[in-house]
């Protein structure tokens, strides 16, 4: 049994609202010579949707009809040390139509998200001198599934 867990591909598909399918529609799309239709085979898994609080069909079609992603009309930056990766974080974050910062900014901004590794307190301090309420990764990752 296929388990899920919030890779960066699984987060940029659902942000886009790509069917996430099973691998048993490609089997049975290879078998039977074309593509199958993906609505019986999107992928499930109600240990991971309960214990994220999300339903991964609801996901899938709340993404395909919202004209902007969650991060539409914001800027964010995140420090060179992130976790996952500077690049990943870069790639979800502009797909969600956020403005990636290079660098950290200096003057408090409503339109300006931080976001930090949880045990960054050396850049949550910086930040919060400048106003700014440090957020973790998880604010992107629940966003995208919610």
């Amino acid at each position: 049994m296929e388990k899920f867990k919030r890779t960066i591909k699984f987060l940029l598909a659902a942000n886009k609202g790509v069917d996430i399918v099973t691998y048993k529609w490609v089997k049975d799309s290879l078998k039977s010579g074309s593509l199958k239709n993906p609505d019986p085979y999107i992928f499930a898994d109600k240990d991971g949707e309960t214990k994220h609080k999300f339903k991964l069909a609801t996901t899938l079609q709340k993404a395909k009809k919202k004209k902007a992603g969650i991060l539409s009309g914001y800027k964010v930056f995140v420090p060179i040390n992130i976790k996952p990766s500077l690049d990943e974080l870069k790639m979800l974050i502009e797909a969600c139509d956020g403005q990636y910062l290079k660098t950290k900014p200096l003057r408090f901004s409503e339109d300006t998200l931080v976001v930090l590794n949880e045990d960054d307190q050396k850049n949550a301090e910086s930040v919060k001198k400048f106003g700014f309420t440090p957020y973790t990764t998880e604010l992107i990752f629940s966003g995208i599934l919610h």
